[in-house]
């Protein structure tokens, strides 16, 4: 669902954030099956297939997502900023620390206890500092360090026409220069580029341009590095924010598995929303997961059955629950 929200709503936008739904080639690994569960987002082919589609030989069967592709998300975060249906105000050196309840209202406070800001509704969207407040302390996020790079384009490496997908990602050349990555370095919130990550990158690229890649100095390399935020089930965390000790009371004997005991709803702060968690799908999944807050935000009563599934299944207080479970409340 999300995949496909994300298509139509990129699309939308292609004259004015720079893209191109190029397609997605993700190489076969001989012990993978084939699915078919989704065989309209994308196909199998043979390795001379997949070379033509690719636009050089690469030598491998593999799936090609026809509508797949790669997005600037600094230019799409500018856009949204600039062409917003209402005004967006953007407040620079503010450190946002706590979060107190007044009225109907939410203030945030910084590090001096002055009020930075207030609203009726607060979106906590802060990827992994999304439990930095005493509200959402209880949820489980993980820092993941990734690391791209930035390799020259040649004759041949021009002539790549989709994105591919192994054992890293190699976009085709933008701007004259081919985007590698990422690493995985799970928490580590170090943003230095290294040389390390680097070599690693390239040889997870050299199988599929080896020409290209093999003559490359690692430490001579370019790059970006970021952290991602990550769920411990890789779905994301999208909804209204449960109370932590409210629920920890209402759901506290679940663990002895009574079938026939009914559970009150959970409890959940007015006004206090949640958005993280996407770990490295989240150009895929935010368009649509935002539409999801968006529609619990301000037309709840129109959610579909299935819109309703979703939210249910991202939810935070599953991890309230689960750790209920195994009776282990503990933060």
């Amino acid at each position: 669902a999300a995949f496909q929200f994300g298509v139509e709503h990129f699309t939308s936008l292609k004259h004015h954030v720079n893209m191109d739904l190029c397609g997605v080639i993700q190489l076969h690994l001989e012990q993978n099956k084939p699915l078919e569960t989704q065989s309209d987002l994308f196909s199998m082919h043979s390795a001379n297939e997949i070379d033509r589609l690719a636009g050089i030989t690469i030598g491998r069967s593999g799936y090609y997502i026809k509508q797949g592709g790669w997005v600037s998300p600094k230019q799409l975060t500018e856009y949204y900023v600039r062409h917003s249906k209402y005004p967006i105000s953007i407040q620079f050196a503010h450190e946002a620390l706590s979060l107190h309840q007044t009225n109907n209202y939410w203030q945030i406070h910084d590090a001096e206890s002055n009020i930075i800001n207030e609203s009726s509704v607060v979106i906590l969207a802060n990827s992994y500092d999304v439990n930095h407040f005493a509200q959402s302390s209880f949820i489980p996020i993980r820092k993941i360090r990734g690391q791209n790079n930035y390799v020259p384009a040649n004759s041949d490496s021009l002539k790549l026409k989709t994105v591919i997908s192994d054992q890293g990602i190699l976009l085709p050349a933008i701007d004259n220069q081919h985007i590698i990555g990422a690493s995985f370095v799970p928490d580590d919130t170090n943003c230095e580029v290294r040389s390390s990550e680097s070599q690693t990158n390239l040889e997870h690229a050299c199988p599929i341009l080896p020409a290209l890649f093999n003559q490359l100095n690692p430490s001579e390399l370019k790059g970006r590095a970021a952290i991602r935020a990550a769920s411990g089930d890789r779905i994301p965390f999208v909804g209204n924010l449960p109370i932590y000790s409210a629920n920890i009371n209402h759901y506290a004997d679940i663990n002895h598995g009574n079938k026939f005991k009914t559970y009150p709803t959970g409890s959940y702060y007015k006004g206090l929303y949640v958005s993280s968690g996407y770990g490295s799908r989240g150009i895929t999944t935010i368009p649509y997961c935002s539409h999801l807050l968006s529609q619990l935000i301000n037309k709840p009563k129109t959610l579909t059955n299935h819109e309703q599934t979703l939210l249910t299944l991202t939810n935070p207080i599953r991890f309230i629950i689960r750790a209920l479970k195994k009776n282990n409340s503990s933060k």
